[in-house]
């Protein structure tokens, strides 16, 4: 098995402060730079300065970047914490740097039921979680691999870490074919105007139609480790195929974004690539120009993805 966890000692964090605009942050060994925080604008190649009022900790465990949404977090967070749990666990308090909107992460979580959700099914209690918001001295640091890095690169250790997150969840088949539905989704910028056809679409094609927002976060996972093709429109419900390394096909329903000429990057692509599974776009008859994810509308394209599904299964 591959060795994600190294040991640093010791091994220096530079804080990034609760509510801060210009982000910075970093982790450092022996006066070099080891990494920033996902979005840092503000990066120092040296460690911060020892100083007596500097929080020093006994060992802890870093686990990147937390923002408390549910892409970022599977993304993130979610694989460097399952190579804690596959060395054996731990009690050390974990690490992470907080997205710069966190003021009181407590409070803010309590209010995001998804994540706190999620924490519980890890088996991860909140107090556990400590938040890098000043600099700390930690004496034997447990430094954790990142190997998502949004909308770059999916490093091939991901299968293994893959597998580990699909065994805490077996399942009898892996033969269904599921739709992620947006289509009950009260925000209208964040699913396609022709939703509800689409759902009706997929119900004929011999699809199940769910919504995932409506389900406990283990039945997502649960679902996702029994199928064999998941489908569903541009977005973070389709990242728990981290949790199924056999799933044969995804089927994105994109806006544009990521199939344009000159496009970023997809990390669902990304990820569907080193897990093996095939990676089927259907582009839209229509788009306003931009994402869901800031406004922008599109039309699913029926016809276009009839003739996809004939050949993507």
């Amino acid at each position: 098995m591959v060795q994600f966890v190294t040991i640093l000692e010791p091994g220096y964090i530079r804080g990034q402060p609760l509510a801060a605009k210009g982000r910075s942050g970093g982790v450092f060994f022996n006066n070099k730079l080891l990494e920033v925080p996902l979005g840092a604008r503000e990066v120092e190649e040296n460690p911060p300065p020892a100083s007596p009022d500097m929080e020093r900790l006994e060992d802890g465990i870093y686990c990147g970047y937390f923002v408390p949404l549910f892409g970022h977090f599977i993304a993130e967070f979610l694989p460097r914490y399952e190579q804690v749990r596959m060395e054996g666990g731990a009690t050390q308090p974990i690490l992470v740097h907080p997205a710069p909107y966190l003021v009181d992460p407590q409070k803010q979580l309590s209010n995001s039921n998804l994540i706190t959700q999620f924490l519980n099914e890890l088996e991860l209690p909140f107090s556990q979680l400590h938040f890098c918001a000043s600099d700390i001295h930690v004496k034997k640091l447990y430094y954790t691999t990142n190997v998502i890095h949004l909308f770059k690169s999916v490093d091939k250790d991901i299968v293994e870490i893959s597998k580990s997150l699909n065994s805490h969840y077996p399942v009898t088949s892996r033969d269904r074919k599921i739709f992620f539905s947006r289509s009950r989704l009260k925000e209208e910028a964040r699913k396609s105007i022709n939703a509800a056809e689409v759902d009706a679409f997929f119900v004929a094609q011999g699809f199940e139609v769910l919504h995932p927002q409506e389900m406990p976060i283990k039945e997502q996972i649960l679902t996702v480790c029994s199928a064999k093709c998941l489908a569903g429109e541009e977005g973070s419900a389709l990242h728990l195929s981290i949790f199924n390394p056999y799933l044969e096909t995804c089927i994105i329903l994109d806006s544009g974004r990521f199939t344009k000429a000159g496009a970023i990057p997809d990390t669902q692509k990304l990820l569907n690539d080193k897990l093996n599974c095939k990676t089927v776009y259907c582009l839209p008859s229509w788009s306003s120009g931009g994402s869901m994810q800031v406004g922008g509308r599109f039309v699913v394209d029926i016809p276009a993805l009839e003739e996809i599904l004939a050949t993507a299964q």
